[in-house]
């Protein structure tokens, strides 16, 4: 057994830039689980340091660099017995006041889970293993010592603040970390490992190192360096981490006791465990999150549990990542000029004032379907139009919900933009527009939320104005005119049946109805009006397969008058039977009465009576269909003196 002792040291002022408690708080609130922003965050950090390959293009003999890629693994494991010898003698568990023995040790094993998460074809933690205040390559001292140092505004980076990683520590019970990397020197070409222990604990807001005790050339003091060479391997492999081999680089953390601060909960209540966590939630927010990178093999993720091998669904056939993806290809081929934006299910955005290109941004329609993943992402539970908002470097940063209509439709579409990387206005610098996006994340990198004191241009409102028009004019609710046999052919689109046609107008049949609301009208000499407009919709209720017709009135009201409401009938000719009849309800019923807002949603009133209308209005009326028929609707109103 390796004969060694870290040195202990734990945290004085001078230290990073923020407390424990104060990292961990700009977590709170986050609409994402605690599963998905360490994934987020570990994806991320590594696919900044993706390492690039030298090649010669064929054609023109010149050197091209081109990204690795990159492989992703996350492995859950417990402690052997000799695993846990060895990490309390290199801890040093014997001194009872040391930061070990009070606030981590408690934490520590055999039964608890441990995971894992390891990058390769990176860089590992380049820069200096320790704390220092350069600029430049200091990944190393900005991941291990430092807390919301943000990144330089020209890094085309994913991140920003540096908060994100407290995640890492949160996931863990013990609040504790082990990282191990291992970097390639760029001036001698020689590798070196370095392994050094760290916990941030909000709980106690205190944080503390584990490594080598040297002397800061600055105001800092004492610090703890990291293990280094061949001493950094050995100590790896003996607390279980998977050692790199001889030529790769990259970095590999190992979290403690590892769970969620609370454990997520099925829809019937009952509590999620860290097993189910593993073999189903991981391997789906993988799939939600980096589709594209999937496909595009830019990413390679490998997931094990406990010495099973967990696969990943094929995004192609998990609704509805495959009309991303179409959406996604479409919009990189604009991007390459392969083809031109249509206008249609692909725009290029740009701001005129300054002028200069934001984005593209593409859709693709279908049907809407229910998702095996909509349990766990609920973005996912609804039949309206998402898009994938992405910085230029593909990093889906999330999905917008756009609402065009009634909750089910009958076809909705997916969408993605992606920012530009390289556009700049008048007076800039190449890469503004992508700074600017980077620039207006959040601290969990969450959303895009403008920033009126840091940039004087709204680029996002831009944006979300034009994908808001873009989704709109594919994904609107389809108005139909008001007859039978177009009623008709809705419905055996929507249902796929195969139903008998409409031959008579809606409310026709042998006899024709009387169209009671105009003869009513005339007889009474009323000066306001209820009419058809002769639109109207369908929708099917995706979890009850429940058909619903929308028929839109047209209410004209004079001045000093209103329309009053006390009841709407249907009145149906079934298809089975030649009579039509006031339905008691198991055909046709009334369900409530719908109106259309300026910006196209259509939101419920109230399924009440009477019903007052004081102004002049276009409405829908609901009904429920149980049963194929044609109908008219018997409206009993009047005109009375407005209140």
């Amino acid at each position: 057994m390796i004969d060694f002792k870290f040195d202990e040291v734990p945290f004085r002022r001078g230290m990073g830039t923020i407390n424990a408690s104060g990292a961990s708080k700009t977590l709170n609130g986050s609409s994402l689980t605690d599963t998905e922003i360490l994934l987020r965050e570990a994806v991320q950090n590594s696919f900044d340091s993706r390492l690039k390959e030298r090649k010669f293009d064929e054609k023109t003999g010149t050197p091209v660099s081109k990204y690795l890629p990159l492989n992703f693994s996350i492995r859950a494991f417990n402690f052997s017995l000799d695993q846990m010898v060895f990490i309390q003698k290199l801890f040093n568990s014997e001194n009872s006041d040391s930061y070990y023995a009070k606030n981590v040790q408690k934490y520590i094993k055999t039964s608890s889970l441990n995971i894992e998460i390891s990058d390769i074809n990176t860089t590992g933690l380049i820069g200096f293993p320790g704390i220092t205040e350069k600029k430049e390559n200091q990944n190393f001292a900005n991941f291990v010592y430092f807390t919301g140092n943000d990144k330089s505004l020209d890094s085309n980076d994913g991140g920003s603040y540096g908060f994100g990683k407290a995640e890492f520590f949160l996931y863990s019970q013990a609040r504790t970390i082990i990282i191990y990397t291992r970097i390639k020197s760029e001036s001698t070409s020689n590798y070196q490992s370095r392994l050094i222990a760290v916990s941030m604990d909000e709980r106690i807001d205190n944080r503390c190192w584990w490594g080598e005790k040297k002397q800061s050339d600055n105001e800092s003091g004492v610090y703890a360096s990291p293990i280094l060479g061949k001493l950094a391997d050995e100590i790896a492999e003996a607390i279980g981490m998977n050692v790199f081999n001889e030529m790769q680089t990259g970095t590999k953390i190992l979290i403690l006791n590892s769970r969620p601060r609370l454990f997520p909960q099925y829809e019937n209540g009952n509590e999620k465990t860290i097993d189910d966590i593993f073999r189903y939630d991981i391997p789906q927010y993988l799939v939600h999150w980096y589709w594209n990178k999937i496909i595009a093999k830019k990413v390679i993720f490998d997931i094990a549990y406990k010495n099973e091998k967990i696969e990943l669904d094929n995004p192609y056939e998990v609704y509805p990542y495959k009309y991303f993806i179409n959406a996604y290809k479409r919009l990189n081929a604009i991007k390459k000029k392969e083809i031109k934006a249509d206008g249609k299910r692909g725009i290029e955005i740009s701001q005129e004032r300054p002028s200069v290109k934001l984005g593209i941004a593409c859709i693709e329609k279908t049907a809407p379907k229910k998702s095996k993943y909509e349990e766990l992402i609920p973005v996912l539970k609804t039949s309206q139009p998402l898009v994938a908002f992405m910085r230029g470097i593909g990093n889906i940063v999330y999905y917008g919900k756009y609402t065009v209509g009634p909750e089910n439709l009958n076809e909705t579409c997916f969408g993605v933009f992606a920012c530009d990387t390289k556009s700049f206005s008048n007076g800039e610098t190449e890469g503004e527009i992508d700074r600017y996006f980077r620039g207006i994340e959040n601290q969990t990198h969450t959303r895009w939320e403008h920033k009126n004191d840091m940039f004087p241009h709204n680029y996002l409102k831009t944006v979300e104005n034009k994908i808001d028009l873009l989704v709109r004019s594919n994904c609107l609710f389809e108005e139909i005119d008001d007859s039978a046999a177009n009623i008709s052919v809705m419905i055996q689109r929507t249902l796929g049946a195969k139903l008998l046609p409409y031959k008579l107008p809606v409310g026709g049949a042998k006899k024709t109805l009387k169209p009671a609301v105009q003869i009513e009208a005339k007889a009474s000499n009323k000066k306001s009006s209820i009419a058809k407009t002769g639109n109207s919709y369908i929708e099917i209720d995706s979890k009850t397969n429940e058909k619903y017709i929308y028929v839109q009135y047209k209410i004209n009201v004079l001045k000093d008058k209103a329309v009053k409401i006390s009841n709407i009938v249907p009145k149906i000719e079934t298809l089975d039977a030649g009579d039509y009849f006031e339905d008691n309800g198991s055909y046709l019923k009334f369900s409530g009465t719908y109106k259309k807002d300026k910006d196209g949603t259509i939101s419920m009133t109230d399924a009440r009576f009477p019903k007052i209308f004081k102004f002049p209005e276009i409405c829908y009326f609901k009904i429920r269909c149980q049963k194929d028929c044609s109908f008219d609707l018997k409206i009993d109103w009047e005109e009375v003196d407005a209140q």
